[in-house]
């Protein structure tokens, strides 16, 4: 029976293509430069919902309970901040988009690119965690109230030193995570290279 025809055919490029690995290293640099533009349009909306809702300004009121308008110079300043760590988160997903497709074709390619993907989401994490904690830490010393601009105030210098120290946990166990992943082909090779000398004949 005849079956190199396009009726049994039609599909195996693509499959080819998967086995390959070049499609799936396609598809998730794809989803890296989304999360990356993502970032980028929080960072947009955050911009355009501090302007519209005029957040630099600050209310309060005189010995006559006559309302005064001022600069809120803290919500400024934490606009500021959001806007580099959406800065920075996209420059990581970026970036991590451009190296899958140096990631070499091979029948493990998935468990190299999902190791990738573990360690951006482990890097973006700890990057707005080092950003917003530090510099919320920053500003709570230098003002006794922030007004609701920050959720916990008065963190101080504990919040200088917990930013960073939580920033380099979570890039531990999310490279941890990625090396297990990565290492999980080599596992299972060795194993059954080991298992296949066990049960060779003796010379």
């Amino acid at each position: 029976m005849n079956t190199d025809n396009v009726f049994f055919n039609f599909c195996h490029p693509i499959i080819k293509k998967l086995d390959e690995g070049q499609w799936i290293k396609l598809g998730f640099t794809f989803l890296h430069r989304v999360i990356a533009v993502s970032f980028l349009l929080i960072g947009l909306y955050a911009l355009y919902n501090f302007f519209d809702a005029e957040g630099w300004k600050s209310f309060s009121y005189d010995e006559n309970f006559r309302p005064v308008e001022g600069f809120n110079f803290g919500s400024v300043l934490f606009l500021f901040v959001s806007l580099f760590a959406c800065w920075i988160a996209f420059q990581i997903a970026w970036f991590r988009a451009t190296r899958i497709m140096e990631i070499a074709n091979s029948r493990y390619v998935v468990n190299a690119i999902f190791s990738s993907f573990v360690r951006m989401i482990g890097e973006v994490m700890a990057s707005i965690v080092v950003i917003t904690a530090t510099s919320a830490g920053v500003f709570s010393l230098f003002s006794d109230n922030l007004n609701g601009i920050i959720p916990v105030t008065e963190i101080g210098v504990a919040g200088i030193i917990a930013g960073p120290v939580l920033g380099f946990l979570i890039i531990a166990v999310s490279y941890f995570l990625a090396e297990r992943i990565s290492a999980t082909p080599e596992i299972a090779v060795n194993t059954g290279v080991m298992n296949r000398s066990k049960s060779s004949p003796e010379e």
